[in-house]
């Protein structure tokens, strides 16, 4: 059910779990985001599960319902939100149907970001930076405090950084291991490819006429 509410100076462990309990949900919040305060964000005519995951993109988070429990979980760390590392898997080359579908930035990408936020004091806007500044992109959005635009520079960074390189393949023999957040080592591509270290971003697994197959996309872990 889509509902409107206005969320005020309440930390990100406290959101999930209001949310998590009138779901009838387990909260689980991961400590690097748990303590994280929110000054003011709106739930406006949105679901709660869309509202998380409003939440997720805000702070660079992976929101999730598992076994009747919410998890918000920092993306790109290959691990629960328990903290719990996730067993990474390897894929070779011979494993795959066909060839792997690799993307990577060029150079004069942006090399930071910066957010705005509204100084009540002053009455001015001010700004933080994250990374560098000679070609750095700034958000659209104008937050409510400078915790928020700093969250939210840091998390865009991040998001950045693993953006940097992608690559999607398709396992000719599916593997039920392959789940978002799994660490995967490439073996037997492309060199630069081999030596990066890699993240699952999406999966699909497929059983049809051509057997069980298992389709990856994936980007770059957080350095």
């Amino acid at each position: 059910n889509r509902r409107s509410e206005s969320w005020i100076a309440q930390s990100l462990s406290a959101i999930v779990a209001t949310i998590a309990r009138r779901n009838g949900l387990t909260p689980r919040v991961h400590a690097r985001l748990a303590g994280i305060q929110v000054a003011a964000m709106r739930q406006q005519a949105k679901s709660d599960i869309a509202f998380i995951a409003d939440i997720g993109r805000r702070y660079d988070a992976v929101a999730t319902v598992k076994a009747g429990t919410l998890i918000l979980a920092p993306a790109g760390i290959g691990a629960t939100a328990a903290g719990t590392p996730i067993s990474g898997v390897t894929i070779e080359r011979a494993m795959c149907a066909g060839g792997v579908d690799y993307t990577r930035k060029t150079r004069d990408e942006h090399d930071g970001v910066e957010a705005e936020w509204h100084d009540q004091a002053s009455g001015q806007r001010q700004t933080v930076r994250v990374g560098g500044t000679k070609n750095a992109r700034r958000l659209k959005r104008t937050y409510a405090n400078a915790g928020d635009a700093q969250a939210a520079a840091e998390g865009a960074r991040r998001r950045d950084a693993r953006s940097g390189a992608e690559c999607t393949l398709t396992l000719a023999h599916g593997d039920a291991r392959l789940m978002p957040e799994t660490p995967v080592t490439l073996a037997g591509f492309k060199a630069e490819i081999d030596a990066a270290a890699w993240l699952v971003t999406d999966v699909t697994h497929n059983i049809g006429n051509g057997g069980y197959l298992t389709e990856v996309s994936l980007e770059l872990a957080n350095p």
